[in-house]
Parts: C-alpha cells; structure tokens; sequence
C-alpha cells in the first residue's frame, strides 16, 4: 500500500515537473520570438530614421539653395531698376 502511494506520488511529482519543463520550454521559446522581433523592430525604425533624416536634409539643403538665388537674384534686379521716373522705359512710350 505505501509502496502504491509512493509510486502515485512519484508519477504525479514526474508529470508535474514534465509539465513546468515544457512550460517553462514554451515561455522561452515565446520571448525569443519577441526578442527577434523587437530586434527587427529597432533596426527598420532606425533605417526609417535614417531616411527621413536624409529627406530632411535634401529639404533643408533646397531651401537654402533657393534662399541664396533668391538674394542673388534680387541683388541683381535693385541693381538694374531705376526708381526715376522721368527716365524713358525700354521699348515703351515715355
């Protein structure tokens, strides 16, 4: 009878420490899926950055382009306009 006892203990104790080993076996397979995956998450954000940082720049860099021509061209028009106006117009009825 003790012997009958001991062996059900002994069973129960083995599928007991059965079930937490593939528990524990599942839950470390699980987090490593998040793990990849968190992996994975991080090096698209930063090659999303990386992007967007080189878009910004391009942005950044035609408007200083277009800043500059703009003052070019200005510089050069109050160069050749004339405020007089008594002085005859190109091609134009005075």
């Amino acid at each position: 009878m003790f012997l009958t006892i001991l062996a059900a203990a002994l069973v129960a104790v083995a599928a007991a420490g059965l079930w937490l080993w593939r528990q524990l076996r599942s839950t470390r397979r699980a987090l490593s899926g998040v793990r990849a995956a968190a992996r994975l998450t991080d090096g698209l954000h930063e090659r999303d950055m990386q992007a967007c940082r080189a878009r910004l720049q391009a942005a950044l860099d035609e408007h200083a382009v277009l800043e500059t021509a703009d003052r070019v061209l200005d510089a050069a028009l109050t160069r050749h306009t004339t405020t007089d106006p008594n002085k005859k117009k190109e091609g134009g009825s005075p």
